[in-house]
């Protein structure tokens, strides 16, 4: 869904109610939401969300270079957001909310969305600040997760209507335009709603240092398309992050609006020793998933038993379990030994789900 923008009115439904898209399922290459914007009131009266781009973004896909300023509002205890409601795996990159958020008192408005479950990554977006009624989600509700990424920015009227924030939604390319009608009470709108339409542009690749990447189109590039980057590190290397015109740009896409140099910019991935103590009571294992260097290059492993010497690789995921000995005895006989361990690991970071990933920061010490 491209290039769409709801001028005015109002959608009023049950459940899963977007001014755009109301549900995004589960599809075989994801989706895809782009330069669409919501000037209308969207309001639901059940459960399941309601946002100002998409209600429920329960599949894998991405929203991007999207605005509301509409009204979002439900009678039920509903999660609202300004983009999106609820959120199971879809990016969100370079969006704005400038509309009220409103959920009847139950403090489950948010100025861009809120995390349901899944991983992925809200970056680069704004809202108006105290446009919704959850201040303490500071625009986007993360919940407990370790799984997702979130940079969210709170704007007041006159900043989110600024140059500055303008060339910061731009970022992937000159998507928004200042208001110079006054259709969109002064906040920016998207380039085809002034009119503007553009010629052929050229579209290079530059060559990588340390991998390769790909680029879906090149050469000549009608004004407006949206171009998608893969990467291909070299071994023992990770993409850091994709250029145009030698500025970093968010995510893996491109939004061509003038001659543009595609570039990415691959870092050396962190390594870290690993050390697993013994103990008299028990066997701590540990096991790891992800890539690990090899004579050929990196391997992605499934949980690969680990011992002390081994090296990981910053991104591994760890998982540690005990195994207690039968016939341990304790150093005080008066004492016996029960189950139920805690870990704790330097070099990592905890996820929720009781897992660990490395960070490459020092050493990995694993202790029970």
């Amino acid at each position: 869904m491209r290039n769409l923008v709801l001028g005015s009115g109002w959608i009023y439904a049950r459940r899963m109610v977007g001014g755009i898209v109301g549900r995004v399922g589960e599809t075989s290459n994801g989706v895809v939401i782009e330069n669409c914007g919501n000037r209308a009131d969207i309001k639901n009266t059940d459960s399941k969300g309601v946002g100002g781009i998409v209600g429920s973004a329960w599949g894998k896909g991405t929203i991007r270079s999207c605005y509301n300023t509409g009204s979002v509002s439900t009678t039920y205890t509903c999660p609202a957001g300004g983009i999106l409601g609820s959120n199971e795996g879809m990016d969100v990159y370079n969006c704005y909310s400038a509309g009220k958020i409103d959920t009847n008192g139950a403090q489950y408005g948010r100025g861009i969305g809120g995390h349901d479950t899944g991983s992925y990554t809200v970056a680069g977006c704004w809202y108006l600040s105290g446009s919704d009624d959850d201040p303490a989600s500071n625009g986007y509700y993360m919940g407990t997760s370790r799984r997702i990424t979130v940079d969210v920015t709170a704007a007041d009227q006159k900043t989110l209507q600024s140059e500055a924030v303008l060339t910061a939604l731009n970022t992937n390319g000159a998507v928004f335009a200042q208001d110079a009608a006054g259709k969109n009470d002064g906040y920016p709108i998207l380039w085809f709603e002034n009119g503007q339409k553009g010629t052929d542009c050229q579209l290079t690749q530059a060559s990588a240092a340390n991998g390769a990447f790909t680029v879906s189109q090149t050469g000549a590039v009608r004004f407006g398309t949206s171009v998608s980057l893969a990467a291909q590190p070299a071994a023992g290397y990770r993409l850091a992050y994709f250029t145009a015109n030698g500025s970093q740009i968010l995510g893996d896409y491109y939004t061509v609006t003038g001659d543009t140099e595609l570039a990415a910019v691959f870092q050396k991935v962190k390594t870290a020793s690993v050390t697993v103590p013994e103990y008299g009571a028990f066997y701590l294992a540990a096991a790891r998933t992800g890539y690990q260097l090899t004579a050929d290059g990196m391997e992605y492993v499934e949980r690969e038993a680990l011992h002390t010497g081994d090296t990981v690789l910053e991104g591994n995921i760890l998982t540690l379990q005990t195994h207690s000995y039968a016939d341990a005895i304790p150093a005080d006989g008066a004492l016996e030994y029960r189950e139920g361990y805690q870990f704790s690991v330097s070099g990592a970071e905890k996820n929720a789900d009781g897992t660990y990933t490395v960070t490459g920061s020092g050493p990995v010490v694993l202790r029970a």
